[in-house]
């Protein structure tokens, strides 16, 4: 693989993905949207920018959670404009059925697929987490689904009694894509709000403001959004897949499987070129990932996102002999490139990455055949228990939310904390530290499948895992050639 020297390059390249990418609303944007927030405007309001920050507010809610200012049945946001904050904790109990006792003594729900799920006697002090991130905006409609998921998963969690006999308080904060406010935050859930973990921060656009911070406070961090390269670098983050220069690895690496020989060899690439980091997509470091996963780049062709028709590419494309087209536009521009490339006669197959699909491209015929990686198990996946426990979770307690894009993300990062609660010592309040070290003992785990086999070491960065699941739309369905079956390298 080739590396990019640079981490600002990587993170800029992943973030601009998560910009254009619209999963959570699946609706698609204005051009003067788009440009905005590529130039860095649009995305957080006045008050966002101010970066003053409410202390919380909490205030009963039906389940057993606490909300305040927000929306649903279940979790916290901080930020955002005007700042509304809530929790997430204690939660209903006894809805997996009486208790089996397993070989340690202990009483756990039977069914229950999430590790250090214990029907307790007595309860212990909550766990307090969080999420620090784009949790509104253009950038938001892209990353915020992780953290709904994840607060949605404290709620089923909280249900079943919590881990470990604690329950878990879960706190979001919208820090409008402002770095500085990103920063004010983490610092606020910390120090005043007690947070001792975050679970799948998505900030790919501001997480560098508390990069400094949550390194030399020794804060975890499990799972993010894919876009900083930081996460390889500080032993106090553990990312639940791979993340910066792996994630951008992981999305070509199985394109090549999906793809006949010729089309292998006859390779064109439709990149945009709205911010410098887009356009890296035809530079000599994009060419040479492509190159290294076994296809050979015959056109590639910057476009405008604004542009009002993209036939100029697909005829270089189809003029170059390109038989397999990677389109790498926001999701409004794909829908329209493909069409332009049908009417301009371009028969070949499509490309593009995972984070920039979006459910309303099932119902595009042009797109039809278009191929994809996704980097945990995919939503479609039949037989595996984790993913139809994640569906099952949505639909109970974030109905509404797509499972396309990051809510299995989040989910996934959930999970690996909550393997880690199964190494948590037997006390009362469990402390930052303690996560770190039950984190450290986690040993080529994988989430049921969700993730490639993730294994974290005291005093290490965590040891990259570049793993992937290949995914196609075909006859307006998403799915995976192989039912989600795991490819890594």
């Amino acid at each position: 693989m080739h590396v990019c020297g640079q981490r600002s390059r990587v993170r800029a390249i992943i973030a601009i993905i998560a910009i254009l990418t619209l999963t959570a609303c699946g609706s698609r944007r204005s051009h003067e949207a788009l440009e905005n927030a590529l130039r860095g405007t649009g995305v957080a309001t006045t008050a966002q920018q101010s970066g003053s920050v409410s202390p919380p507010t909490a205030v009963p809610t039906a389940g057993g959670g606490t909300t305040a200012g927000g929306s649903g049945s279940a979790g916290t946001v901080i930020g955002g404009g005007t700042t509304s904050v809530g929790t997430t904790s204690g939660g209903s109990t006894g809805s997996a059925g009486a208790p089996v006792t397993n070989t340690g003594g202990s009483t756990t729900a039977p069914n229950s697929l999430v590790p250090g799920v214990e029907k307790c006697a007595a309860e212990k002090a909550p766990v307090v987490i969080g999420s620090v991130g784009e949790q509104s905006g253009l950038a938001g409609a892209a990353v915020a689904g992780g953290a709904s998921m994840v607060s949605a998963w404290a709620a089923y969690v909280n249900s079943l009694g919590g881990l470990r006999c604690h329950p878990i308080k879960f706190i979001k904060a919208d820090d409008g894509a402002e770095p500085s406010r990103n920063a004010a935050l983490t610092e606020q859930l910390v120090e005043q709000d007690h947070v001792v973990a975050f679970v799948f921060n998505n900030a790919p656009l501001a997480a560098t403001g508390s990069e400094s911070y949550l390194v030399s406070h020794h804060i975890p961090v499990v799972g993010s959004e894919g876009a900083d390269d930081f996460y390889n670098d500080y032993p106090n983050f553990f990312p639940q897949m791979p993340s910066g220069r792996w994630a951008i690895y992981a999305s070509y690496a199985g394109l090549p499987s999906q793809l006949t020989a010729s089309q292998r060899q006859h390779v064109g690439l439709i990149y945009c070129i709205e911010a410098s980091a887009c356009s890296i997509f035809g530079s000599a470091e994009g060419k040479a990932d492509i190159a290294h996963d076994g296809m050979r780049l015959v056109y590639s062709a910057s476009a405008s996102l604004t542009a009002p028709d993209f036939s100029s590419e697909c005829l270089g494309a189809k003029r170059a002999g390109a038989t397999f087209l990677i389109i790498v536009l926001d999701p409004n521009s794909i829908h329209r490139a493909a069409a332009n490339c049908r009417s301009a006669g371009y028969t070949g197959r499509l490309g593009t990455v995972a984070s920039v699909v979006v459910p309303d491209d099932a119902s595009d015929s042009n797109l039809n055949g278009m191929i994809f990686d996704s980097i945990v198990k995919p939503w479609t996946t039949k037989g595996n228990a984790q993913i139809t426990l994640m569906n099952q979770v949505i639909s109970q307690y974030a109905p509404g939310l797509s499972p396309i894009g990051t809510p299995a993300q989040g989910w996934t990062a959930a999970q690996i904390f909550a393997y880690s609660s199964t190494f948590w010592p037997n006390k009362q309040k469990i402390s930052s530290a303690d996560i770190t070290a039950a984190l450290d003992k986690v040993r080529h785990y994988d989430a049921g499948g969700l993730t490639g086999p993730i294994s974290y070491y005291p005093g290490r960065p965590a040891p990259p895992v570049v793993c992937w699941f290949e995914m196609s739309l075909n006859k307006g369905k998403f799915s995976t050639p192989d039912n989600g079956k795991r490819q890594c390298k």
